[in-house]
């Protein structure tokens, strides 16, 4: 399916109906919704049980807590779907390092993180399959801090590019998909039966990489589709 926009509309973002409107490489595009079959699995559960709890959490911070939160938050800056920058608030900063936190299995914190960089990923080099074991290795400018790894299933043949609904987290035990930054380039080796999802060579798949600082804040992800060897 496909749609035309004209004046006064150049960009679309959000669900209306059955339909779903996003930026695709510059170009408004609308495809139909589609409902993920079962979005009450163990792993989706707990990831939003984490945000709930932060948000829940916030509700009980100190006004100097919350002064050193929204500090923070206005130096840092994201873009929707549609392209367009806008600084995060207080909340949601402290929901988001602390939703992260508990997926690697630390505590929530009501102090602010230190303001330290991420890094960013230069590159991924390479995906591979073999003995029980799924091999990643990437490039990185990063030098404390963690990574956050998500992965699709294969891609359709058509499919050019993965969305972002496409990704999850790599594997079922949580706290792995994070790992802490060491030497670039960096190698990750993933036990098979432990993924989301079941790889073989010569699928094609999308990975994710997103940087978090020391203190758990977000950087910029970097994507690419490539082939398992």
């Amino acid at each position: 399916m496909k749609a035309v926009l004209s004046s006064p509309y150049k960009q679309l973002s959000g669900k209306q109906d059955t339909l779903v409107n996003m930026s695709l490489g510059g170009n408004p595009v609308v495809r139909t919704l589609v409902i993920p079959s079962n979005p009450q699995t163990d792993i989706q559960t707990s990831i939003r049980a984490y945000f709930n709890a932060a948000s829940v959490a916030f509700s009980a911070v100190t006004d100097a807590e919350r002064v050193g939160w929204n500090t923070f938050a206005q130096l840092i800056t994201r873009k929707n779907s549609l392209g367009q920058s806008y600084t995060m608030s207080d909340k949601g900063l402290y929901v988001q390092v602390n939703a992260y936190r508990q997926l690697h299995g630390q505590a929530i914190t009501d102090t602010a993180p230190a303001v330290t960089g991420s890094g960013t990923i230069t590159g991924i080099t390479s995906a591979t399959v073999a003995g029980g074991n799924f091999t990643l290795i990437y490039t990185h400018n990063g030098v404390g801090g963690f990574h956050l790894i998500e992965v699709t299933t294969v891609l359709p043949g058509l499919q050019k590019k993965a969305q972002d609904g496409d990704y999850y987290l790599i594997t079922t035990a949580l706290t792995t998909s994070i790992q802490a930054i060491a030497a670039s380039p960096q190698t990750e080796v993933f036990a098979v039966a432990d993924m989301k999802f079941t790889l073989a060579a010569t699928n094609r798949i999308g990975v994710r990489i997103t940087p978090l600082g020391a203190g758990y804040v977000s950087g910029t992800p970097f994507t690419k589709e490539l082939v398992i060897a």
